[in-house]
């Protein structure tokens, strides 16, 4: 992320949303936190992370405990379904 933002004629030092489809439940818990905290601080004030998953359990990945959850869904028309997490800085 930071040489996509950041190594351009103009760097861009935030942005207004993040979208991911990182498998972080699988991920070692260490790697998960340091990529939620690159975005926490990527992310402008109020900035919007949105995680989607083929986990549709209810359960919250521990990185993302520093975000505020304002939404959670499941949406059964993917193929295959898929659970869209969109959290708030």
């Amino acid at each position: 992320m930071d040489e996509l933002l950041r190594d351009r004629p103009e760097p861009i030092e935030s942005v207004g949303a993040v979208i991911s489809s990182l498998p972080l439940l699988n991920f070692p818990p260490a790697k998960a936190d340091a990529l939620a905290e690159k975005i926490r601080g990527l992310l402008a004030r109020g900035g919007k992370w949105v995680q989607y998953s083929y986990h549709l359990g209810i359960r919250r990945h521990k990185s993302a405990s520093r975000f505020r959850q304002i939404a959670s869904k499941i949406v059964w028309f993917n193929i295959p379904p898929a659970r869209v997490n969109v959290y708030q800085k």
